[in-house]
């Protein structure tokens, strides 16, 4: 039925804005007035009141919204100019929406709360636009735009006692420094990932520390293999230094090279060229200072450059104050092998041998001979010359197949008195020399 009017203003008043519609005291009456029973319902076309209070449930029905208006009114929508927030149902999901038409703006929306806002649902979403930005749903959170900080460097991605678990990402770039707290590492992997380093088949090279010592160390799992490790590379165009007091270099676990201030230590075999002769130890212009060596073995030439010698040593060595050694070197244009000695040391003897047996022996004051002393080619060689001759010769005998010739005195005082009985020796018989017969 149509109600066409309320014949009581206490009740009904719609030019009196202000007062109460329907007062709870007059309800009753209303009903009467309007032929209702207690439980009937009816539907006003469109209530317009300052204010309202309800006791119970404000319903919406299906098709029906809420707005709240910021330019305009609901005579607007269709044609004017109106900014609203409303409340509805948009193709079986609810919506709380700003809203404008004609030359009013969708103004920004602020959920605010004193306490905790929540958006509650299987899946709560965020759109910027059209776009979906936020989905959340169970335990997880998907961002479909980017994820930045309102300023740089002000805003913490997880903070000292709450960290992420893992951070999974294609790449990644810091300005700052980028560290890896105790007991932690860095992984590059070659196979694999890490959650397959427990149960898996991975290769990666790790950065650690362990028991106080960096490493960074190549590590495979499972069928993975320990691959190389380079540093540098063949393309590098500046240096690739290694730095510490002390640098080690392992081959596997057992230490090769120790390199610390001042010199390295080798603990395997040693240094060794790639090929037979091919590279060098040091450089013409670049020399090592000093090396030493229990032993040497050259196939080739061992050149002793001008101004240097061979020095053997018996006491000391180069730089010690007293000293003992044979040197090898040269006199102007001469070569010379002489024993010498610094300090308290003592120049001993020259020897020179053959076959394990000595035949000369060289010492500061005189030469000795241990074997026989012969010409190369018989009547080819001299001992002595005429301006440089022997001052005393000592023999047993003497044996001559040419001439005798004495440019001084011969002196026959140690000839016998007597005849020896011996063809051809001479005698001195009281004054005269004779030859025994035999």
């Amino acid at each position: 039925m149509a109600i066409l009017g309320v014949p009581s203003t206490s009740i009904v008043d719609s030019t009196s804005v202000g007062r109460s519609l329907i007062t709870a005291s007059d309800a009753a009456a209303a009903r009467v007035i309007m032929e209702l029973a207690a439980v009937d319902d009816v539907t006003f076309n469109s209530v317009s009141s300052v204010d309202g209070s309800f006791s119970g449930t404000l319903d919406t029905e299906v098709g029906g919204s809420n707005r709240l208006f910021n330019l305009g009114s609901d005579a607007d929508v269709a044609a004017g100019n109106t900014e609203y927030l409303e409340t509805s149902f948009d193709t079986n999901v609810a919506t709380i929406a700003a809203k404008s038409t004609g030359t009013g703006v969708d103004r920004g929306l602020t959920l605010e709360s004193a306490g905790t806002s929540k958006l509650i649902g299987t899946y709560a979403r965020i759109y910027a636009g059209v776009n979906l930005s936020i989905n959340c749903f169970g335990t997880t959170t998907q961002f479909g735009s980017n994820l930045q900080p309102s300023s740089d460097n002000t805003r913490f991605c997880g903070i000292e006692g709450n960290r992420w678990s893992s951070v999974a990402s294609y790449d990644g770039s810091f300005s700052g420094t980028l560290d890896t707290e105790v007991g932690g590492s860095y992984r590059l992997f070659n196979l694999g990932s890490d959650a397959d380093v427990a149960a898996g088949n991975t290769e990666y090279l790790e950065i650690y520390a362990s028991a106080n010592v960096f490493n960074i160390a190549q590590k495979s799992t499972g069928t993975g293999v320990d691959r190389q490790l380079t540093v540098g590379s063949t393309t590098d165009t500046g240096r690739t230094v290694v730095a510490g007091t002390t640098v080690r270099f392992y081959n596997g676990n057992s230490l090769i090279q120790s390199v610390q201030a001042g010199y390295s230590t080798f603990y395997e075999n040693g240094i060794r060229p790639t090929a037979d002769g091919v590279q060098t130890c040091g450089m013409d212009v670049l020399r090592w200072a000093t090396v030493y060596g229990v032993d040497g073995s050259f196939s080739g030439n061992l050149n002793v450059e001008d101004g240097g010698a061979f020095q053997f040593y018996g006491l000391g060595t180069e730089g010690d104050t007293n000293t003992e050694y044979l040197r090898f070197d040269t006199v102007g244009n001469d070569f010379e092998l002489a024993t010498v000695a610094t300090g308290t040391g003592s120049a001993g003897s020259l020897y020179i041998g053959a076959g394990g047996s000595s035949n000369v022996m060289f010492r500061s004051d005189h030469t000795r001979i241990f074997q026989y002393l012969r010409p190369q080619t018989t009547n080819t060689v001299d001992m002595g010359t005429d301006a440089l001759r022997f001052r005393k010769s000592y023999f047993t005998d003497g044996d001559f197949s040419g001439d005798i010739i004495v440019a001084a005195n011969v002196d026959f005082t140690g000839l016998p008195t007597s005849d020896p009985v011996v063809a051809g020796r001479i005698w001195n018989d009281s004054g005269t020399m004779k030859i025994s017969a035999g």
